[in-house]
């Protein structure tokens, strides 16, 4: 699959995809992985044992955080600061987060091991609204949506993707935000 520059919309690199068979080679080590000596090398094994692991693959990746926020920010479209900080934020706390599973094979792979936990702490972010009222000086009002939704190119939890206008406003609001947004100049800042 090619992945491309969302700025320059050339192919900067491709990634395989995964079929049924390869999803089905990968549980299979997992599972035996886990299983090897009876758990005891990671499943069964202590969390400063684990930790240790963790910890030596959050190091590499701090390490090599100028490389990968480079990566990130052509690859999303984000400006190179807010990728180098994403790099650092999920080793902020001590804690190494868990990886998000994306696509349908390993999510609903037979042997896919689901876990709940309790408690539980959600970020919620992702449609954020702006409620616009008719008393608004609508030039300002129009450039904080704009801002959160085109700052780093939507790929933000805040991005604010859902506007509430008053209908009263409603039509100048547009004519404006569409003038704004048709002003906007991509860019691509890396060599």
């Amino acid at each position: 699959m090619p992945v491309i520059n969302p700025a320059t919309e050339q192919i900067i690199g491709d990634i395989p995809a995964a079929t049924e068979e390869d999803v089905n080679v990968a549980v299979d080590a997992a599972h035996k992985a886990l299983k090897r000596n009876g758990g005891k090398e990671w499943a069964s094994a202590s969390g400063a044992h684990r930790a240790k692991y963790l910890r030596a693959i959050a190091s590499k990746i701090v390490e090599k955080k100028s490389e990968l926020a480079k990566l990130e920010a052509i690859d999303c479209g984000k400006p190179l600061e807010e990728a180098a900080w994403d790099m650092e934020l999920p080793f902020a706390d001590g804690h190494l987060e868990s990886c998000s599973c994306h696509g349908n094979w390993m999510c609903c792979h037979s042997q896919t091991i689901r876990i709940s936990i309790s408690p539980v702490t959600l970020e919620l972010g992702g449609k954020s609204p702006i409620v616009v009222f008719d008393d608004v000086d609508i030039d300002k009002a129009v450039e904080w949506p704009l801002f959160g939704c085109f700052w780093t190119n939507g790929q933000i939890c805040s991005a604010t993707s859902r506007l509430l206008v008053h209908e009263s406003i409603s039509e100048e609001f547009l004519e404006k935000l569409v003038k704004w947004a048709k002003n906007i100049k991509i860019c691509f800042w890396f060599g």
